[in-house]
């Protein structure tokens, strides 16, 4: 169980870092036609889709689905290591 936990921790981890990724290309957007960038691009908005809201803020748009992605994330880490720790008690 414990190496269970640890893993889906590792995966999680590995998932929030993929999604600030993505912001931070959302902002410099290096090579948005490598196909790579591409199939990054759509896996993230992809996860991040169900909780987006966007705010319009004059000629921009400010996206928060990846923030609350990311709150879900940790979320879902906080229960995942609770119950390893349960489970070793």
């Amino acid at each position: 169980m414990l190496s269970l936990a640890t893993t889906l921790l590792h995966l999680l981890r590995i998932l929030q870092l993929a999604v600030l990724g993505r912001v931070i290309l959302s902002w410099i957007d290096p090579a948005p036609r490598h196909p790579w960038v591409r199939g990054y691009v759509r896996a993230i908005d992809a996860l991040a889709r169900p909780f987006r809201v966007v705010i319009p803020m004059g000629a921009v748009a400010l996206d928060l689905g990846p923030l609350f992605l990311l709150l879900i994330i940790e979320g879902v880490q906080q229960l995942v290591a609770r119950a390893a720790l349960m489970f070793l008690l």
